[in-house]
């Protein structure tokens, strides 16, 4: 089963060397789009982690920890293992598809997109909660429903300069059942 750590790893080392590298608050905002195009397109989650309406929007607090000292600087770590042979082929799909979609829009734009009126970000949180709610995954696979049934779907972009892009980032192990589809 892939994990929400899985998934931050891959954007970390996907956009590593971007000019607009994963930083705490970034990172969420993916994870976010991640999981709630997952549920709208394959009509389950991508990871078992759940989401809690904080303040900034949604956050992993799972992995939070692990990026606190960070602040807003980019996160740097490495993943501690060969991604792509966590994931399926319709996942690294729609992983690269996320970031293909999102990559153009700076973070403060992202956090907006995750507190839209009605969102499931916006039904959960309180604001000076001390102890935020969590975003049932049913709310979010709404929203994101209410999104493809007004915008569309996400776009397919994997293209062959993706693949390659996610070749070089996240290489193979050999003889994984990905190794024969990314030669």
């Amino acid at each position: 089963m892939v994990t929400s750590k899985d998934v931050a790893d891959f954007y970390i080392d996907l956009f590593r060397d971007s000019k607009e590298p994963m930083t705490r608050m970034r990172i969420h905002k993916f994870l976010y789009f991640a999981q709630g195009w997952s549920m709208t397109r394959f009509g389950k989650p991508l990871f078992d982690d759940d989401f809690k309406a904080l303040r900034h929007g949604p956050v992993m607090t799972s992995l939070d920890i692990n990026w606190k000292e960070n602040g807003s600087k980019p996160i740097r770590t490495k993943a501690d293992k060969q991604l792509l042979s966590v994931f399926t082929v319709d996942q690294v799909q729609l992983l690269l598809d996320v970031a293909e979609k999102y990559s153009s829009f700076d973070t403060d734009e992202l956090a907006h997109m995750t507190h839209e009126a009605g969102g499931a970000w916006d039904k959960n949180h309180v604001e000076g909660k001390s102890n935020p709610l969590l975003i049932p995954k049913e709310d979010i696979k709404e929203e994101f429903e209410i999104i493809r049934n007004s915008e569309g779907d996400l776009p397919d972009f994997f293209t062959e300069e993706c693949k390659r892009k996610a070749v070089k980032v996240v290489k193979p192990v050999e003889g994984s059942p990905l190794s024969d589809d990314w030669e």
